[in-house]
């Protein structure tokens, strides 16, 4: 029963974080159009991560890193990634 309800936590926290992505780029006006092959990713992006683990971009080898939001085009697999804090900043800044 633990592994039903670890499995739906995860399932649950992917589709959180791909709603903030998404509400991220309906927020600013941007389109989620892949920029290698031009395919729109409205609907068929990989968010990318694990379960509660999540992709992050590295700073240095002591362990210090950066939250990110990367998806892989469903199309030719092309990765992007995004800065979490900017996405969570929750404001309509257009810097």
């Amino acid at each position: 029963m633990s592994e039903i309800n670890d499995e739906q936590s995860a399932i649950d926290f992917y589709q959180k974080r791909r709603e903030e992505f998404l509400n991220f780029f309906r927020q600013k006006g941007l389109a989620l159009k892949c920029p290698v092959c031009g395919k729109n990713q409205e609907e068929g992006f990989v968010l990318l991560g694990y379960g509660k683990e999540v992709t992050v971009l590295p700073v240095n080898i002591l362990g210090k890193y950066y939250p990110t939001y990367s998806f892989a085009c469903s199309n030719c697999g092309n990765v992007q990634i995004f800065s979490e804090a900017v996405l969570l900043r929750g404001d309509d800044k257009d810097e």
